[in-house]
C-alpha cells in the first residue's frame, strides 16, 4: 500500500485504491470506479422481492423509525450493507479490473465508507485492525454520533469510532458469529440477506451470536406496530405441553440466519 497523487491510497497495487471524498473518478485515474455507497446496490445479492432505489443504497437507516427519530446519527451501516458491499468489490476485483472506491467528501459519507471498506479488508483478505489503521490513519479516528442523541451537542455524542466497528467485525469473524460464506457468494448472500430482513422488519430484532444472543425492541410495541410487516401477536394461540417445551429454545419463529458451512 502507498499514496500516489491526488491523496489516493493504493491498498493492493495495481488493483484496489481509496479515493477519500472523491464522488468521481480523476481524470487521470486508470480503472474502474465506484462510490462505497453504490457498491452497496447489488440486486444479485440482496435477496429483495423489489428493485431497491440505488439512492437509498449506503445510506444509513433504522427500520420501523423516522429519520426525524434518530436524531445526530448517521452511520455505521447495517452488516446487510457490509455484506452488499463485499459482494459488489469482490466481484469487481474478481474480473480482473482495478478498482477505485471513493465517497462523498462529507465527514459522515466518508466515515460510512471507510467501515465498509474496513470490512472488506478483515472478511475477505484477513487484515487486522491494526493494520487497517496505520493505512486509513484519518478515518480511523472519525466517529459516530450516540443513536437517538438530540439533546446534546453533536461533537458530545461522538463516541463510536471507525476503528470500533472494523473491531466488532474482526471479533465477529474470529468467533464465527458471522457467517463468513455471505460475503464469498450471492447466493449465500442473499439467503443472509433474507433471513436477517425478516428478523428485522418482522420482530424489531437482531442476532447478536446467531441462534444463542438475540436483542429486539419491547414486543408490545412492535406488535402494536401498524407496519403491516410487524408480528400480531405477543404470545401463541395454542401453547406447548412439557413434552413440546422440550429441546431448542426459540423465540415464534425468529430464526438465525442460515450457515452455509
Amino acid at each position: 500500500q502507498r499514496m500516489v497523487p491526488g491523496g489516493i491510497i493504493e491498498l493492493f497495487p495495481g488493483r484496489l485504491w481509496w479515493l477519500r471524498g472523491h464522488e468521481l473518478a480523476p481524470t487521470d485515474f486508470q480503472g474502474d470506479f465506484s462510490t462505497a455507497a453504490l457498491l452497496c446496490h447489488n440486486p444479485k445479492a440482496d435477496g429483495q422481492d423489489k428493485l431497491v432505489d440505488r439512492a437509498t443504497c449506503g445510506r444509513y437507516s433504522v427500520p420501523h423509525y423516522p429519520p426525524h427519530a434518530w436524531g445526530f446519527t448517521s452511520g455505521p451501516l447495517s452488516l446487510e450493507q457490509i455484506v452488499l458491499f463485499c459482494r459488489s468489490l469482490d466481484t469487481r476485483l474478481t474480473g480482473g479490473v482495478g478498482v477505485g472506491v471513493g465517497s462523498e467528501a462529507d465527514t459522515e459519507d466518508i466515515a460510512n465508507a471507510a467501515v465498509l471498506l474496513g470490512a472488506f479488508l478483515v472478511l475477505l483478505h484477513g487484515w487486522s485492525v491494526e493494520r487497517i489503521g496505520n493505512i486509513l490513519c484519518q478515518e480511523a479516528h472519525m466517529k459516530f454520533a450516540c443513536s437517538w442523541d438530540r439533546i446534546g451537542s453533536l461533537e458530545d455524542s461522538q463516541v463510536l469510532s471507525v476503528a470500533d466497528c472494523w473491531a466488532a467485525v474482526e471479533l465477529a469473524h474470529r468467533l464465527d458469529w458471522f457467517e463468513s460464506s455471505a460475503v464469498v457468494d450471492d447466493d449465500s448472500a442473499r439467503e443472509w440477506c433474507r433471513a436477517t430482513r425478516t428478523v428485522s422488519l418482522t420482530y424489531d430484532a437482531a442476532w447478536i451470536v446467531p441462534g444463542s444472543v438475540l436483542v429486539s425492541a419491547d414486543p408490545v410495541t412492535t406488535v402494536v406496530d401498524p407496519n403491516p410487516l410487524t408480528f400480531r401477536k405477543v404470545f401463541p394461540d395454542h401453547l406447548p405441553d412439557d413434552e413440546e417445551r422440550a429441546g431448542e429454545f426459540r423465540v415464534g419463529d425468529v430464526s438465525a440466519p442460515p450457515s452455509t458451512k
